[in-house]
């Protein structure tokens, strides 16, 4: 039995039943990928905050697994929201990826006067089933909220809603000693950066210019830059 501790994703998960059959990808991942077999052991989430240890029962069509314990999630921080301008969906992917793996909470692919990119429903349905990976590989039990794309007021009239925000901004605070008293907006701006009177609209209400590097990072480096600043900083 291996020592990695796999964890899968079934939304469908009902608290009450005793197993939980896994859906087509699940199943061909764990068993083709993986190579877990009956009797093996395994994790699966809900996505929401529910928890299983299980068994590996049947792995003939769709993967079958047994209820074994319900596990309390690990303690973990709150995790900023990330407001991220389109900078190509590759890219953008990336970025994703890794910010979920280091907590975010939700991202926001944001509409800026010098972005680019897919801005539709195909680039958020790419960047949930990015999301539910990076879940996984990070073993949490909660699946960060992917936004809809939004226009930059539209994130901009979000700032309400959180105690701090930072903008990314070369030469701006640095994170180490920017404002994060709570729940945080971090919004970082397209390969060519958010235009004047973008970043004049963020101070004013209320974003701090942060810089997580003396480097001038792309945007997807900066993403997961600041971050990783403020996922350390909640650690303290």
């Amino acid at each position: 039995m291996s020592r990695h501790r796999f964890l899968f994703h079934a939304p469908h998960l009902d608290p009450g039943a005793s197993s939980v059959e896994l859906d087509a990808d699940e199943s061909r991942h764990l068993v083709r990928v993986l190579r877990l077999r009956a009797g093996d052991a395994a994790w699966v989430t809900d996505g929401r905050g529910l928890l299983w240890r299980v068994r590996v029962v049947d792995t003939r069509g769709r993967a079958r697994l047994e209820r074994v314990a319900d596990e309390s999630p690990p303690p973990r921080p709150p995790g900023p929201t990330l407001a991220l301008a389109r900078i190509g969906n590759d890219r953008l992917a990336r970025a994703v990826e890794q910010c979920v793996e280091l907590g975010v909470a939700g991202v926001v692919p944001v509409v800026c006067e010098r972005s680019r990119g897919d801005a539709g429903e195909a680039l958020r349905g790419r960047l949930e089933r990015v999301a539910v990976a990076a879940m996984k590989q990070a073993f949490r039990a909660t699946r960060p909220v992917i936004h809809a794309p939004r226009a930059l007021d539209d994130v901009i009239a979000m700032r309400a809603d959180f105690a701090d925000a930072w903008f990314g901004c070369a030469g701006g605070t640095p994170a180490a000693r920017a404002r994060a008293a709570g729940p945080l907006l971090i919004a970082v701006g397209p390969e060519a950066g958010f235009s004047g009177h973008e970043e004049s609209a963020l101070r004013r209400s209320g974003f701090e210019a942060v810089s997580a590097s003396p480097h001038r990072l792309r945007s997807e480096t900066a993403a997961v830059a600041l971050v990783a600043a403020a996922a350390a900083r909640a650690l303290d």
